[in-house]
């Protein structure tokens, strides 16, 4: 039992996680660029 709950939140945890990407538009490689950019400048 206590396997399918963990199951129940992760997979709730990764629709949430997706669902504020998508309305965030966050792009993870964009935000790679940017960091690499960053630490270059630095």
């Amino acid at each position: 039992m206590p396997q399918l709950m963990k199951i129940i939140w992760t997979t709730g945890f990764m629709a949430m996680v997706l669902t504020a990407c998508r309305y965030n538009s966050w792009d993870p490689d964009k935000q790679f660029a940017e960091q690499r950019r960053v630490q270059e400048e630095a």
